[in-house]
Order: C-alpha cells, then structure tokens, then sequence
C-alpha cells in the first residue's frame, strides 16, 4: 500500500478524513496525521509518505510553505492541497509548485475516492516506470562484460582499423592509457582424459580461475583489461606510457 501524510489544522476536518475516508480500499495507508506543516516537516524524514495531503491555511507553517519544501527536498512524493473557494489564488501558486492537484473544500467523500483512485494509478505508473529502468539498468549491467568480451575478440581476432579500435572502446567503456600496449592470453588445454564428465568439468573450472586471477590482476591497475574470448582463452591487456 502507499502511504499517506495528512496535513489539516481543523481537528473536525482532520478526524473526519482520519476515520471516514476508505484509504485502504484505494490502496492507501494513513500513515501519519499532523496539526500543521512544522509538524509534517518533523515527520517527513521519519514517515516517508508517497503522497501529502495538505490544507492551505494553517498556522506556524502553511500548505505553500510545506508543499515548496517537499518539491525541494522530496521531489518524488505527491502534493495534494486542500483549498477553500476563496483561496483559489493559493491553488494556482500551488500548481506552479508541482502540486499535483488540488481539492476545493468542502470535499465530499466521492470526489475524494475518485482523487485516491486517479492518484493510485499515478503512483503504479510510476512504480512500473522505475521498475523498467532498474530492469534496463540490470540488463545493461549484464550485457557489458558480453560486449566488452566480443569487442577484444574481433580487436584480436582480425587487423582491426585502428579508428575502430578507439571508437569501439569508447562505446564500450574502455579507456587505454598511454600508448604503449602488452597483451598475454592464457589458453586452458585439453586434459588428460578429456571426454570424460570429470574432466571436462575440471577443465572449466579451472578456465573460471584463470580468467578471474586475470581480472584480478585487471582491477589493480588503469588501462588494464581481462575478457574472455572463447575457446577457454582468457586475454590480459595493459596499457600505459
């Protein structure tokens, strides 16, 4: 469920809200209940809503007050602002602080579930929106070992230009020092016995360590480079001055 910071100095408006408002039907969680925005900054570190709804006109600190301090500090959380009808002029500025809506006052409890339910979608939207990126991000993370693998392969593999070269490690995050270059590659032979389950296993395994003693020794230093390049080759690249 999301949660919810309710911000309201009438404490009949507040309780009201407290007790009448289906909040988990919508899929929300009233999370915290404050007298005035002093309040909710106090709470706001400790709590963490999804979303703030917030009076106006209060005391100590108003909704404007608070709403801008969300959009500066907490920039992902939602701004809900009550508002009295003669207060519309505070709903505009509030609009122009990434408020992302305002309820006029009275607010009757249909037209604050259907303010909940469009708010729900909001934040699924969102959600999934993030969920996509740190699943692009994963993936990426996954495919640059691959990409940086096949790019040492066909640097090694053919006379590659060398414009292509640099321009190809440049997509790819590698970064040369200097311009001188030692390269080594370690080729893990058949073993005794080869056809053998036994055998063959040992035979990756120890083609696993020699490519992980080479990244090792990869990580110690810049401009050096370990990939794997197939066949049980491993290939140590240094670059320097």
């Amino acid at each position: 469920m999301y949660r919810v910071m309710l911000v309201e100095d009438e404490a009949l408006v507040r309780n009201s809200m407290a007790e009448n408002v289906a909040w988990a039907e919508y899929g929300f969680e009233l999370s915290a209940i404050c007298e005035d925005g002093r309040q909710a900054i106090s709470k706001l570190n400790i709590e963490l809503p999804d979303v703030v709804i917030t009076d106006i006109c209060m005391p100590f600190m108003d909704g404007l007050e608070l709403a801008r301090y969300i959009c500066e500090h907490y920039p992902s959380v939602l701004v809900l602002v009550l508002t009295g009808f003669n207060e519309f002029a505070y709903a505009q500025q509030a609009i122009k602080l990434h408020v992302y809506d305002y309820i006029l006052k009275p607010v009757s409890l249909k037209e604050l579930g259907t303010i909940l339910f469009n708010l729900r979608l909001e934040l699924d939207r969102r959600y999934e929106e993030t969920q996509r990126l740190v699943k692009l991000k994963s993936e990426a993370l996954h495919a640059a070992p691959v990409l940086r693998n096949k790019y040492f392969y066909e640097l090694t593999a053919q006379s590659a230009d060398t414009n292509w070269a640099l321009e190809a490690a440049e997509r790819n995050g590698i970064s040369f020092c200097g311009d001188t270059f030692a390269a080594c590659i370690a080729e893990v032979d058949d073993m005794p016995a080869a056809r053998s389950a036994l055998a063959g296993a040992a035979r990756e395994l120890l083609y696993f360590v020699v490519f992980n003693i080479a990244a090792e020794i990869a990580q110690t230093m810049p401009g050096c480079f370990a990939a794997q390049l197939g066949g049980r080759k491993t290939l140590l690249v240094i670059s320097g001055s």
